[in-house]
């Protein structure tokens, strides 16, 4: 670690240094590093005395206003709400330890349905940047949604306020690869909103994300009805967006089936369309997945463009995960091109970055990637000590226990001299099911 710790880094490390998954490079480097040791010196002092009665001045310095009965509709008076949460949140709910010490969901005066938005709202647009800290917003979303008032909402209003939070807490835990957690969510999410009227599109958008869930676990069949169903809503009602954005799971799911031509021709159909419809994202997700599809087509060299146009596309829209994400399959691609010690110092650059992010099991998935081409070019020495540091992640992110299992088995291969190559292959394969109910099965040797 060369540069200066972040703040996300600080707030990890302060919130719980047991549970910080580098705690132990931090450490090392506030040994070397005066800046950030006096960065975390003074974050904790001012953890140990922060005023409570200060932040809950700060907190309340525009509470929502008491509307007389009747004087607004019930649709204006939760406009207000939110413009009254966004005032009076603005400057907390994107910081975690500012966030952490307002305690939101312990005020009653914060338990509106514009507060419940205003933090959906967060929730989303931190999803990307710290998956970590979009959970934590979306927790307290679907906490103060559970509190609203019968006497001051409706039911509609109540349900859809919980399904909205439950639907960011879902987005979180895809984004960290919490899956299971994810369609739980997503189950509580589907209940609330069949409970409220017109809600055919609001259930849409859940299976969609049901079917990224799916087709990430392959569960492909069910992924492919469910992203077909939400296009053809989503068109219904002109939400191109979307419609564009459940084309790109069905491209998905024809990758995974290894039908690689015919997903390629779907993404290059699919940029011109994001761009017509002026999202940005979808083009760069649309470059990243054709990119994948290419390299596995042979088609190195346009590949590689593609995934650089990607890079280039998700930088500019400050879409962390994401470059990551891209910045891993080139860096596959550059393996096949050959430059295996260039892939390998790529791929641990990115597995590093993905920690930093929350992004346990895309950061277990590149290390083994890594180790993989160690393997193959001969480079073992290194080898015990990734594979036991891979370990204590799983440890210290509280996995699974059977996801723990197989890093435990792998380690335990390693360390004894005996790995090979379909041990790297089965361990991976488990890892990428994400699917931990299922006992992890030693493969053989």
């Amino acid at each position: 670690m060369t540069e200066h710790l972040t703040d996300l880094e600080i707030a990890d490390y302060i919130d719980d240094p047991e549970l910080c998954a580098r705690a132990a490079e931090i450490e090392a480097h506030l040994a070397q590093c005066a800046t950030c040791r006096e960065a975390v010196e003074t974050a904790q002092r001012f953890e140990a005395t922060i005023d409570a009665e200060l932040m809950a001045d700060l907190i309340a310095a525009r509470q929502p206003a008491v509307l007389p009965p009747g004087l607004l509709s019930l649709a204006e008076h939760i406009d207000d709400e939110e413009r009254e949460a966004s005032n009076y949140l603005r400057g907390i709910v994107m910081i975690p330890r500012a966030f952490k010490w307002a305690a939101i969901s312990e005020k009653p005066e914060l338990y509106t349905a514009g507060v419940v938005r205003v933090l959906c709202a967060a929730a989303l647009k931190l999803r990307e940047r710290s998956p970590k800290h979009s959970l934590t917003v979306a927790d307290e979303a679907a906490s103060i949604a559970e509190m609203l008032s019968p006497q001051r909402y409706d039911e509609t209003t109540r349900a859809e306020a919980r399904a909205e939070a439950q639907l960011e807490r879902a987005n979180a835990l895809r984004y960290l690869g919490r899956f299971e957690e994810a369609l739980e969510a997503l189950d509580t999410c589907e209940a609330a909103y069949r409970s409220v009227p017109l809600a055919e599109r609001p259930l849409a958008i859940v299976n969609y994300v049901r079917s990224v869930i799916y087709m990430k676990s392959e569960r492909l069949d069910e992924a492919m009805q469910l992203a077909s169903e939400s296009m053809r809503i989503f068109r219904s009602y002109g939400d191109q967006p979307r419609a564009a954005h459940a084309q790109m799971v069905i491209g998905g799911c024809l990758f995974y089936r290894r039908e690689y031509a015919l997903a390629r021709d779907l993404y290059r159909h699919l940029i011109p369309v994001a761009r017509a419809i002026n999202e940005p994202a979808t083009e760069a997700l649309c470059l990243m997945n054709l990119a994948h599809a290419e390299c596995e087509l042979g088609e190195f060299a346009i590949s590689l463009l593609h995934y650089s146009d990607a890079v280039d596309r998700y930088e500019q829209l400050g879409l962390r995960t994401e470059v990551l994400r891209a910045r891993w399959g080139a860096a596959d691609l550059v393996a096949l091109m050959g430059n295996l010690t260039s892939a390998i110092a790529q791929l641990r650059e990115t597995a590093a970055a993905m920690l930093d992010l929350g992004l346990v099991n895309d950061h277990a998935l590149v290390i083994l990637d890594a180790v993989s081409k160690l393997f193959a070019i001969g480079n073992l020495s290194e080898l015990p000590g990734i594979c036991a540091k891979l370990v204590q992640v799983f440890a210290v992110a509280k996995m699974p226990e059977n996801a723990r299992t197989a890093m435990a088995y792998l380690e335990a291969v390693v360390r004894t001299g005996a790995l090979t190559k379909p041990v790297i292959d089965g361990v991976t394969e488990y890892i990428e099911r994400e699917d931990y109910a299922e006992a992890f099965v030693p493969p053989p040797a």
